[in-house]
Order: C-alpha cells, then sequence, then structure tokens
C-alpha cells in the first residue's frame, strides 16, 4: 500500500512539473529583466519603438523573443513575441482557457493570417494572443505567436503594420 502510494504521488508530481507555464518568464522579457542581454536592442524613430530581441533564449522554447514596446502611444502598448514557438499556445501563455476573437489579417500581406485569442486566468489574462505561421521575405516560413494588450490588439491591422506605421 505505501508503495503504491509512493509511486503514484512521484507520477503526480512528474506530471506537474511536465506542465510548464512560461507566463512569469515571458513577463520577464517584457520587464526587461532577462538573464542574458538581448541579441538586438535598438529604439526606432527616436523612442517612438522600442524593440529588443533574443535569440536561443534561456528558459523559453522558442528560437527567438521579441519585445516591442510603443511607449509614444501609451505604457500599454507592448507586445511580445516568440519566433518558433515548440508548444501549446496555452502553455506557453500560462492558461489553458482561451477564447477565439477572429482571424487577423495584414494590411501590407493579406495572405498572411493569424488567429486571435483573449486570454481568460493566469498572469495574462484579459491579454490577447496571435499564433499562425509567417512567411519572411526570403521565403522561409516561422511560427509565430504574439502575446499583446488590448491597446495593441485593438488596431485593425497586424501587430506588423502598428510598428511599421
Amino acid at each position: 500500500m505505501k508503495r503504491t502510494l509512493l509511486t503514484l504521488t512521484v507520477m503526480a508530481c512528474a506530471a506537474q512539473a511536465s506542465a510548464a507555464n512560461y507566463a512569469p518568464v515571458l513577463w520577464n522579457y517584457v520587464q526587461g529583466k532577462t538573464p542574458t542581454k538581448p541579441f538586438m536592442d535598438s529604439s526606432i524613430q527616436g523612442n517612438d519603438v522600442v524593440m529588443r530581441m533574443w535569440m536561443t533564449p534561456r528558459d523559453v522554447p522558442a528560437d527567438g523573443v521579441m519585445t516591442v514596446y510603443l511607449p509614444k502611444l501609451s505604457t500599454n502598448h507592448w507586445m511580445v513575441a516568440l519566433i518558433n514557438p515548440k508548444g501549446a499556445v496555452g502553455t506557453l501563455v500560462g492558461s489553458g482557457n482561451l477564447k477565439f476573437v477572429k482571424v487577423v489579417t495584414s494590411q501590407k500581406r493579406p495572405n498572411q493570417k493569424m488567429n486571435m485569442y483573449e486570454i481568460y486566468g493566469g498572469l495574462f489574462d484579459g491579454l490577447f494572443v496571435l499564433e499562425g505561421n509567417i512567411r519572411e521575405d526570403s521565403g522561409k516560413t516561422n511560427r509565430m505567436l504574439m502575446l499583446m494588450t488590448p491597446q495593441v490588439a485593438a488596431d485593425e491591422g497586424s501587430p506588423q503594420d502598428l510598428v511599421r506605421k
């Protein structure tokens, strides 16, 4: 009996450990509290757009992380993008409760579409996430996940279009 209880406890702990929550890690990237310096750190048009990028980021199952902050618009205009993330959207944003909102089409590239979800629960409750594949000018396709505030999500175009304005 004790052996069965011990086995069940170990299995439960292993299952809990495998259900990762990357929301606190992403929040650290948004705040600039990362364990490594960014690969790219730049401001575009003065301080209108602040972008930072990490390649093979520590503690994030993705090829890259990019943060975009638009302080000229407001402190609530920010997003964080994962390039080629490995894992389910809910796991990456820390909530399994996502509600489909709409398909977002890029104004500059109408053939590129991403699914938008609203996040319910967790650290990013009330924020939005876009998920889909993006084709680069080189022809390479990457999976992209973009976590954004409602202020950024309210833009009629995609976040890429907002940054390029």
